[in-house]
């Protein structure tokens, strides 16, 4: 996703860009020390339960209604170009990377490394840069609307 914006002419930093620990606290004073224009936190969902599978998108619900609009864009064109289930949107207050952010952020849950066909799709090199075409789309389409 990273070379993706980056070609498409965006600036982007990447608070880790490997297996390192960042504290979840520290992320969202990064993004809003550099007074960054979006928040995309990428994460693979795990549960209990291996049946349960599927992309799900995440927000806090803000007074300019900005994040939810980002992610309605981020999660549609997760489920127009990869073969996911829909777990939905869900607004979630809860979480400190999105309710401590000052711009508009999203969290996407890709799918579900507990679940044998979304681990499958994960180890694929190709399905990863699916992924990163479909956050990209949904970034440009948050954009143009």
């Amino acid at each position: 996703l990273n070379d993706l914006l980056k070609t498409g002419g965006a600036r982007t930093y990447m608070i880790r860009d490997s297996d390192i620990s960042v504290p979840y606290q520290i992320r969202p004073n990064i993004a809003n020390e550099m007074n960054a224009d979006l928040f995309v936190s990428i994460h693979i969902n795990a549960y209990s339960n291996s049946k349960i599978n599927g992309v799900e998108t995440l927000y806090c619900p803000g007074d300019t209604k900005a994040s939810e609009r980002l992610a309605q864009a981020v999660h549609s064109a997760m489920l127009e170009l990869l073969d996911l289930a829909d777990r939905g949107i869900w607004k979630r207050t809860d979480l400190v990377v999105l309710r401590e952010t000052a711009m508009p952020a999203v969290m996407s849950e890709v799918a579900y490394i507990t679940n044998p066909d979304d681990e499958k799709k994960l180890l694929d090199p190709d399905f990863r840069q699916q992924v990163a075409r479909a956050l990209y789309n949904g970034l440009i389409n948050y954009y143009s609307n």
